[in-house]
């Protein structure tokens, strides 16, 4: 299991990179289907990490 800061660090670059794609793409056209699958990664890498974080917690507080 990777440690935290770590984590956030590649959903805050990921999703920064979203963001610039977009803006540099703005006054061209785009696919928005590109952008929306990006979104739905990032949104399951992060319930993913939520769900790891708080198994962990758990099996901490029971094994103590």
């Amino acid at each position: 299991m990777e440690k935290d800061p770590k984590s956030k660090s590649y959903i805050i670059k990921e999703a920064e990179s979203v963001i610039d794609s977009y803006l540099k793409n703005k006054k061209k056209e785009f696919s928005d289907l590109n952008y929306k699958e990006k979104y739905e990664r990032l949104k399951i890498i992060s319930i993913a990490m939520g769900i790891v974080y708080f198994s962990g917690i758990l099996l901490t507080l029971i094994f103590k």
